[in-house]
This record gives structure tokens, sequence and C-alpha cells, in this order.
């Protein structure tokens, strides 16, 4: 016999585990818009968590950019490992690297 709860007309199923699986893809449901709520309100943290104007960003990486140890750092820092090995970097990094090296090409920095 299976109840209903008032609020979104969700079906509470009888059996225990039943139960506990709706339980807890529910609160993962929830949890899940509350973190995009709150990524939308926070915006963009592009450097440790922090929001940097992007001509510090290009300041920085007009440092880095000629500099192995620096880059090893962030790489080794932002890699991620999958279980067959393949290193992994986020996408967001290699793109933001690779649109101000290219900036520093179009300004004769390279």
């Amino acid at each position: 016999m299976a109840t209903k709860a008032p609020m979104n007309d969700l079906v509470i199923p009888a059996n225990l585990a039943d139960r506990w699986e709706l339980l807890v893809s529910e609160a993962s449901k929830r949890l899940k818009n509350k973190r995009d709520q709150i990524s939308k309100s926070i915006g963009p943290r592009p450097y440790k968590g922090l929001p940097v104007d992007e001509n510090e960003l290009r300041g920085r990486w007009m440092e880095v950019r000629r500099d192995v140890n620096e880059l090893f750092d962030i790489f080794s820092e932002n890699v991620r490992f999958t279980k067959d090995g393949r290193a992994l970097l986020p996408k967001k990094l290699v793109e933001s690297m690779y649109k101000f090296e290219g900036k520093a090409v179009e300004s004769g920095n390279a």
C-alpha cells in the first residue's frame, strides 16, 4: 500500500528498500538543484576559487608561459588521472590557456 506525499504528488513505495532508493534519489536531485543555484549566484571563479580580472589572468599567463616549472605546477595542481592511467585537465583551464596564448601571439609576445 503506497501513500502520496502532499507536496509534489510523489508516490512513496510501501517496500522499505524502495523507500530508501526514493529518498536517496530525491535528496540527490535537491542537492544538485541547490548546487546549481549557488553556482549561478556566485558565477565563474577561474583562479583558485577567487574572482580574477581578465587582465590579471593575462599577466599571470605571460609570467608562466615560458617557465616549465610553473607550468608543471599548474598542471600538477589541476590534473586528474582516470583508472586506465589517462591524465585529464579541466576543459576551462585548457581553453583559457589557449585563449591567452592566442592573444600573446597576436600582440607579438610569442
